[in-house]
């Protein structure tokens, strides 16, 4: 879903810039997009136990801690979704490519730092939009 919503958006700004007028570069920027997406991340499962004990999940198009950043980016801002939002005690279970990752909420507020100041150019500024975890 995610994938697919930033492809369309690409291909928005792609065509308003060089209006696409051939089929055959249209179907290039997809194919293109879409082979890039396989090759950088997977579809994960993020699953959170809420306080009261319920199992809550997302679906997303990630790696392992890249996923877990997702679920609390998508908790945090969207708070209508009913996800709870998680914490340094939290536990997220990322399920990817049939194999389940655990990942605390402490370590992933470390990669998250460590990711600010790691990324550069168009990446990091996209990173540094996503909120960070207190």
């Amino acid at each position: 879903m995610l994938c697919i919503y930033g492809q369309i958006i690409a291909i928005r700004k792609f065509g308003a810039e060089h209006q696409l007028s051939s089929p055959m570069i249209l179907a290039f920027a997809f194919y293109s997009l879409s082979v890039y997406n396989t090759h950088v991340a997977s579809c994960c499962t993020v699953t959170v136990v809420d306080p009261d004990g319920r199992r809550r999940s997302l679906d997303v198009l990630a790696g392992s801690y890249d996923a877990a950043h997702v679920y609390f980016t998508h908790a945090k801002t969207h708070r209508g979704s009913g996800l709870p939002i998680p914490t340094t005690e939290t536990m997220f279970e990322v399920a990817a490519q049939g194999r389940l990752y655990k990942v605390t909420g402490v370590k992933l507020r470390d990669w998250i730092k460590r990711e600010r100041t790691r990324r550069n150019g168009p990446q990091g500024y996209l990173f540094s939009k996503r909120p960070v975890m207190d």
